[in-house]
C-alpha cells in the first residue's frame, strides 16, 4: 500500500502545547485526569496485542524511505506543508533573534526615560546601577595607575595622584553608606 507520511509542524504546536501545559499547572483536576490518562496508556501498551511481522516490516520500510524517525518529525504533511516554515524562513528568525541578544543592553536610566513615545523602565535598580558606576571609576583608575612606562613598569603614584585615589574611596564609601542608608529606609 501507498501512503503520505509527515508530521505536523512544531511553530503550529507549539502555542496549544503551552496551553495546555500551563491550563495543567493551573487547574489540580486537569492535572489528575491526565495522570490517569497517561496510567492507562501504560495499561494500554502492556496489554495490547503484538503486531504482526508484516506490519512491523512496512512500517519499518516506510521510515526508512524518509529518513527514519527523526527526519519524520522534521518533515510537514504535505497537507499542512503551506503552512509549514522553510529552512530559509527559519533560519533567518534565528540569525535576526541572535543579532538582537547580542546588541541587548540593558536600559541604566532610573524612573523610566521617554524613548519614541513609550516610557522605558530600567532592569537595574538604582543601588546596582551605583555600584556598577563606582566599580568603572575604580577600574578606569586602576587602569590609570597600571598603565606602562617607558621602561614598560607600573608607574608609581605621585602625591597628587595618590590624593586623588583616597579621594575616590572615601566618595565611594560615602556614596555605598547613603546607598545602604537608603535602602533601610525603603523598608
Amino acid at each position: 500500500g501507498s501512503g503520505v507520511l509527515g508530521g505536523v509542524p512544531a511553530e503550529l504546536l507549539e502555542g496549544d502545547a503551552e496551553w495546555v501545559r500551563a491550563s495543567m499547572r493551573e487547574d489540580g483536576e486537569l492535572a489528575s485526569l491526565y495522570r490517569s490518562m497517561q496510567a492507562s496508556y501504560g495499561l494500554y501498551y502492556k496489554t495490547r496485542p503484538a503486531a504482526s511481522r508484516e506490519s512491523v516490516l512496512r512500517a519499518r520500510e516506510a521510515l526508512e524511505t524518509v529518513g527514519g524517525a527523526e527526519r519524520l518529525n522534521l518533515m510537514p504533511h504535505p497537507a499542512l506543508a503551506h503552512l509549514a516554515k522553510t529552512d530559509a524562513q527559519m533560519e533567518s528568525e534565528r540569525q535576526s533573534l541572535l543579532a538582537n541578544l547580542r546588541s541587548f543592553r540593558p536600559s541604566t536610566a532610573q524612573g523610566g526615560v521617554e524613548e519614541g513615545g513609550q516610557t522605558k523602565y530600567s532592569v537595574l535598580s538604582a543601588s546596582t546601577v551605583s555600584l556598577m558606576s563606582r566599580q568603572k571609576k575604580m577600574l578606569n583608575f586602576g587602569n590609570f595607575l597600571n598603565r606602562p612606562t617607558g621602561s614598560g613598569r607600573s608607574a608609581g603614584l605621585s602625591e597628587e595622584e595618590t590624593r586623588a585615589f583616597d579621594e575616590a574611596v572615601r566618595q565611594a564609601e560615602a556614596e555605598e553608606e547613603n546607598d545602604g542608608e537608603e535602602e533601610e529606609g525603603e523598608e
